[in-house]
């Protein structure tokens, strides 16, 4: 989602970035992804979604993606480390960095010591290369689990942060993101974006709070059999003009309700951009 709303999605036409938006971009800047979870077909799909979800064929060169699983934590810092080194070398500024998972740069995520020393170096990072350094870390886990974030690593990560936005799916697999840590305004539960998984498009899809009811597939229903009345294929503009005049609403409103009716099994993409009443 990150790729998609940097390469614009948010812009193109029917895209949905669950709900995250970029700044514009540097001039020259770059976006590193270093990847220690995910297997290279793994990731590959991850990268195709990604262009999937932002609208275009491949990612562009100023995106490296380069996936570091079973590597070493401290191969994997030094690869870090020698990648900044040379971008500034070459006098390329990054965009920012995005490290999945980042507790496979520690040997040991209960290492005080250890996990002080990676966030000094991430921080480092971050205020020399002016840029923002984007760590995934997973919760605590098993019978004692938390909402903490892994070990000594994950208390060291959240001091120094910035931001500290939390990923929790609730029992309709639907995965709410939210924000209560942060050096400004939070994002509060009730108000995160949502997504969830749809078979229909392949992907996550932004989804409202509460939409899985069945009173809200309804409403999706009886909108969608109102504008596609006598019609049996729409492209997409003609399915958003109609969905905005239909209930006088704006074309971000519109857009919104065909990712949900998508989402909810209520239509389906026909091919060559048009859609259809399932």
């Amino acid at each position: 989602m990150l790729a998609a709303a940097v390469l614009g999605g948010e812009e193109r036409e029917g895209c949905d970035t669950l709900e995250i938006a970029a700044g514009v971009q540097p001039a020259g800047s770059v976006v590193i992804a270093f990847d220690t979870e995910q297997s290279k077909p793994d990731q590959f799909d991850l990268a195709k979604r990604a262009a999937t979800r932002a609208g275009v064929d491949v990612l562009p060169d100023w995106i490296e993606c380069y996936n570091l699983s079973g590597t070493p934590p401290l191969f994997v810092r030094a690869m870090l480390c020698a990648k900044v080194a040379d971008l500034r070398a070459k006098g390329v500024p990054i965009w920012f960095i995005v490290i999945d998972g980042i507790a496979d740069l520690c040997a040991d995520v209960n290492d005080l010591r250890e996990s002080q020393e990676l966030t000094n170096e991430l921080h480092g990072v971050a205020r020399e290369e002016d840029c923002a350094v984007i760590a995934v870390i997973h919760r605590n886990e098993g019978r004692e689990a938390d909402p903490s974030a892994r070990g000594h690593l994950g208390k060291q990560l959240a001091r120094k942060a910035a931001f500290n936005i939390t990923l929790e799916k609730d029992a309709n697999e639907v995965t709410v993101v939210y924000s209560t840590k942060n050096r400004g305004a939070p994002i509060l539960k009730k108000n995160g974006p949502r997504f969830a998984w749809s078979d229909t498009v392949g992907m996550h899809v932004t989804v409202n709070a509460g939409e899985t009811s069945e009173a809200g597939a309804a409403d999706l229903r009886e909108l969608a059999e109102e504008v596609f009345e006598g019609k049996e294929l729409l492209r997409f503009t003609e399915l958003q003009t109609a969905i905005m005049e239909a209930r006088n609403k704006k074309d971000t409103w519109a857009d919104k309700q065909i990712r949900d009716m998508l989402a909810a099994d209520v239509v389906r993409k026909a091919g060559r951009g048009k859609y259809t009443l399932k």
